[in-house]
């Protein structure tokens, strides 16, 4: 398989899993964690892995999960899939947390993708 090829099936398969994908993101963006508390984010990607048939090891760097996939075409090109998963501290962001304020900035945790 040429890297080109790989690519097309790796574009096909985001497509035929786009509403999954973005209904995983959904639910990451509404229970904003800040880095390295990222509890029910790293249970909600593991529990992913597993419906996916992967077997995923979690706490690395304390709230990292990863799960690899051997190949099944033999020698080619590989890749890597990365996702940044903690939120920011955004003052006054649309969907901060409601009950902060501008004493407790720590409380407007948002989604790093919002």
């Amino acid at each position: 398989m040429t890297k080109d090829e790989l690519k097309q099936r790796v574009f096909e398969a985001i497509d035929r899993r786009g509403d999954e994908i973005i209904g995983l993101g959904e639910q990451i963006r509404r229970q904003p964690e800040l880095g390295f508390k990222e509890v029910k984010t790293a249970r909600l990607v593991e529990d992913t892995f597993k419906k996916l048939g992967l077997a995923p090891r979690s706490g690395l760097a304390m709230t990292g999960v990863r799960a690899d996939m051997s190949g099944r075409g033999g020698e080619g090109p590989t890749f890597a899939v990365l996702g940044e998963l903690d939120a920011l501290v955004v003052a006054g962001h649309p969907e901060g947390d409601p009950c902060s304020s501008p004493c407790r900035p720590r409380s407007t945790a948002t989604s790093s993708g919002g």
